[in-house]
């Protein structure tokens, strides 16, 4: 594990933490715009969604709760984007 590796540097390890704080933050993103954006989808929909993006079943509580750290204007600005209509898509 990297964490454990006395060969890297702090800056190494900050730069690990920060790019799998981005891949994550990523797929909460898609799963926000998914679930709540998209409409209603089926639990077989979000499942094959989840292994899209590289997250299991067990992961989908962890995505929910970071999406209650999505920004106002995000959410705001992804649910107008997605409105029926809207020609940003």
């Amino acid at each position: 594990m990297a964490i454990q590796n006395n060969n890297l540097s702090l800056e190494v390890v900050e730069a690990a933490f920060t790019c799998l704080r981005e891949e994550w933050m990523n797929k909460v993103k898609v799963l926000f715009k998914f679930t709540k954006a998209g409409g209603n989808r089926s639990e077989e929909e979000t499942k094959k969604l989840l292994q899209i993006v590289g997250a299991r079943d067990e992961d989908k509580q962890l995505l929910k709760f970071w999406m209650t750290g999505l920004s106002v204007q995000y959410r705001a600005h992804i649910l107008a984007s997605s409105a029926p209509g809207n020609s940003q898509r």
